[in-house]
């Protein structure tokens, strides 16, 4: 999995933000950003479910706090699905 293409598809669930990839790192803690809510949890949530074709429990996603946290959730459950 591409660690930028993933980064891209984060970011883009921060619709009608002015959000930058630039500004978001790997250890940039999402869920603090300002601009964050619960509508943009779930579209990253149905984002990657729909582009891994994976199913992410509520409690795993609120065990990621950094975008690194959740690329290696995403890695663990696409590797588990093999």
């Amino acid at each position: 999995m591409n660690r930028e293409v993933f980064l891209k598809l984060i970011v883009d669930q921060f619709s009608g933000s002015d959000l930058q990839i630039e500004n978001i790192t790997f250890e940039s803690e999402y869920k603090k950003l300002e601009i964050y809510d619960s509508l943009t949890g779930m579209a990253i949530i149905a984002s990657i479910e729909d582009e891994f074709r994976i199913k992410i429990s509520d409690e795993d996603f609120q065990l990621a706090n950094t975008i690194q946290s959740l690329f290696d959730l995403v890695l663990r459950k696409t590797n588990n699905s093999k």
